[in-house]
């Protein structure tokens, strides 16, 4: 035998033997993180939402994260982290493991966030992995008992006879509340001051007093009051009208094209393995589009919304392009 076939003989086995060995080092890495994913979840599962637990989303973030909890058999621990129009939970959310157990219910404040302010401590669409909308609705326009309006027009007319007098609460800058009444300002060419809350109830309980003068919430938060007759609903934010609220004429009757929706889903970290996220939106759809979870967001006055990541992940998209116009043709800004 040769030099040179013993040499070619030798440098081949050499390098079949340092492939067998890497694709055994690959198979090794590769067990831990498979058994995370089939053994997921095993420890509770922390849940972050922007808002106020007395938010219309807070109210439905419980509401999901006690359904999702029964499902795949572990505590959810929900923290409320509102502040800055839900970017400071968001911030938080961010900077966690991509392993699943840190979950986050975006709304529509977190697409506005994207234009109205200038530095974020995230990205959302690349730090966030979107894994299904959970939920679609619509704000009530509300004004308290002791202001004399009774329609919308009405309300347009007495805010253009006192200009800069009456306010209008939000549960702070960049939230839903805060988009939807700027846009209704603009549309009606009247002037307001924007009262930005920390969350819903302290600005709910400014409201129910009087101190501020009209105020766009969701329905679990003001439905149940406006029914009680302790708040006047004068509109809806649907682009029709809702059977829940036959006599409520929506904004795009004045205003047509008028359409803002209350929308939550949910997303977890950029860099969560795939089967995690498809188990987690699995468990979604599963418990979501029961019987039983229809009804009780039915009693909330949303409508369960599920669909894949792929989808959320564009709808998120077109949400951050529709906030960008009402944002620009407002003027709305954050102080």
């Amino acid at each position: 035998m040769s030099a040179s076939t013993l040499l070619h003989r030798t440098s081949t086995s050499g390098f079949r033997f340092a492939g067998t060995l890497g694709l055994l080092a690959g198979m090794l890495c590769a067990m831990p993180a498979q058994a995370q994913v089939q053994d997921y979840p095993n420890r509770p599962i922390r849940m972050i939402q922007g808002v106020s637990p007395a938010s219309s989303s807070g109210v439905l973030g419980r509401i999901v994260a006690n359904w999702l909890s029964r499902d795949l058999g572990q505590p959810f621990v929900v923290e409320n982290l509102a502040g800055a129009g839900g970017t400071a939970g968001m911030a938080t959310a961010s900077r966690a493991k991509p392993d699943g157990y840190t979950l986050v219910m975006l709304t529509q404040a977190q697409a506005a966030s994207e234009t109205l302010y200038d530095k974020l401590g995230y990205k959302l669409m690349d730090d966030f992995a979107p894994i299904s909308q959970v939920a679609t609705g619509f704000y009530l326009l509300t004004v308290p008992q002791n202001l004399p309006v009774k329609s919308v027009k009405e309300l347009i007319a007495l805010a253009k006879s006192k200009p800069g007098v009456l306010n209008y609460a939000s549960s702070g800058n960049g939230t839903g509340t805060h988009m939807a009444a700027a846009l209704f300002i603009y549309k009606a060419g009247i002037d307001m001051v924007h009262i930005p809350y920390k969350g819903t109830s302290p600005g709910l309980t400014a409201f129910l007093a009087g101190n501020v003068q009209m105020y766009f919430l969701g329905v679990p938060s003001l439905g149940p009051l406006v029914k009680a007759g302790k708040a006047r609903a004068l509109a809806i934010t649907a682009s029709k009208r809702s059977p829940d609220f036959p006599d409520l004429p929506t904004l795009a009757e004045t205003f047509p094209g008028f359409e803002m929706t209350l929308w939550q889903g949910m997303a977890t970290n950029t860099g969560t393995p795939k089967p995690i996220i498809d188990k987690l939106h699995a468990s979604i759809v599963r418990v979501l589009n029961s019987d039983e979870a229809k009804t009780q967001f039915e009693q909330q006055g949303v409508d369960v919304e599920t669909n894949t990541p792929e989808v959320f992940k564009a709808y998120i998209k077109a949400q951050i392009g529709l906030f960008a116009e009402a944002i620009r043709i407002s003027g709305a800004t954050v102080e």
